[in-house]
């Protein structure tokens, strides 16, 4: 007895997830990673259908690096065949820099 009341019998409020709610959770996850996996198995396929030439593939690389670097937090880790391109391009910006008439970058 508590100040001459008998003990409340009031459940006890947990506040780690149960086991029902982790198994939610985690085939909420494992659905997720399924979509992703198939949605990823299609794009390639479509891409792959139509045959893109390595020019094109650069461009996109390119395409996609300055999205990412659109973001404040971002780290950037370039493929190697990207990073030939960039320096490609630098070697073409330093060539340039020379010619009168152009805009510098």
């Amino acid at each position: 007895m508590v100040n001459g009341r008998p003990p409340s019998k009031r459940p006890r409020v947990s506040s780690s997830p149960s086991s029902f709610e982790l198994k939610v959770s985690r085939q909420a996850q494992i659905l997720e990673a399924e979509g992703r996996s198939q949605a990823i198995s299609l794009v390639y396929a479509a891409i792959t259908a139509q045959a893109p030439s390595s020019t094109l593939v650069a461009i996109l690389q390119l395409d996609t690096l300055s999205k990412f670097a659109a973001s404040e937090n971002t780290k950037l880790i370039i493929p190697a065949e990207s990073a030939a391109l960039l320096g490609a391009a630098q070697a073409i910006k330093s060539v340039m820099e020379g010619v009168p008439g152009t805009l510098a970058i």
